[in-house]
């Protein structure tokens, strides 16, 4: 029982029975910017488990924000495996991201593309857990290629059967050459059967981070300073769940109100 409730805290999602499970979720989220601009992202899940050991999971999301000036969409795809084995668990990602800039007045457009390749690991020791995770992001487009690589610690620890908290020390060598440091602290929580809560702060510097749980992605060019984020997977029965959230986060010279809603199903 205890391993489940471990893949159901990491993974954010629950496996009701053994053999083939699906899991399907839609999620939109809009982001309001303490500048006046604004931005909608829409994004699908698919998540297939075999005996709650391995786990395919396939994403597509699209960002679009539309100014006076200018315009811009950024796509993401995504497939990640992860393999469950006591006491160890693997993951592995690869995602794929396009961008479009268009200037309204002249017209003059750029692409970007990206590449993102993401692997973990973890294992369950009697009072913890211990893992570690790599990311590197290559990007080419019509002003300049960039490179990002950052290493992630997990250190995490059941509280209490109902409590989860996980602290996650991130260094990101930054395209421009810069070293930058920040940690993480999640604590998710289980107030009863059918509620899952969660709650997440990050202090410190970062850029270009990919968080491996919730396959996103932040691409903005300035560095994240600070964020903080609510959220709560509500279930009716053991088929579907409602997941609205809030995400708080500051960058170098402007902030975001991320308000986020999403639906899943499991079959």
């Amino acid at each position: 029982m205890k391993n489940l409730i471990l893949l159901f805290i990491i993974l954010g999602s629950t496996v009701f029975a053994d053999s083939l499970n699906l899991a399907v979720s839609g999620f939109y989220s809009r982001g309001e910017y303490n500048t006046s601009q604004h931005s909608n992202d829409f994004s699908l899940y698919t998540t297939l488990s075999l005996n709650s050991k391995y786990f395919l999971s396939l994403s597509g999301s699209s960002i679009q924000r539309n100014e006076n000036q200018w315009k811009y969409n950024q796509e993401m795809f995504t497939g990640s495996l992860y393999l469950y084995e006591f006491p160890y668990s693997f993951q592995g990602s690869y995602s794929y991201i396009p961008g479009k800039y268009v200037e309204k007045t002249s017209g003059y457009t750029y692409h970007e593309y990206g590449n993102l390749i993401h692997v973990s690991a973890r294992k369950i020791f009697p009072e913890f857990i211990l893992g570690f995770g790599y990311s590197y992001f290559t990007q080419t487009g019509n002003f300049s290629d960039k490179t990002v690589r950052s290493w992630e610690m997990y250190l995490e620890r059941y509280l209490h059967w109902r409590l989860f908290a996980s602290v996650r020390p991130l260094f990101t060598r930054n395209y421009d050459g810069a070293g930058l440091f920040s940690t993480t602290l999640k604590v998710n929580y289980l107030p009863f059967y059918g509620l899952f809560l969660k709650f997440s702060l990050t202090a410190g510097e970062r850029s270009h981070f990919f968080d491996n749980e919730l396959f996103t992605f932040h691409n903005q060019e300035e560095k994240q300073k600070f964020t903080a984020s609510i959220s709560a997977d509500y279930y009716f029965g053991s088929k579907f769940a409602v997941s609205p959230g809030f995400l708080y986060t500051e960058f170098e010279t402007f902030k975001v109100n991320y308000f986020i809603v999403g639906l899943k199903a499991f079959f």
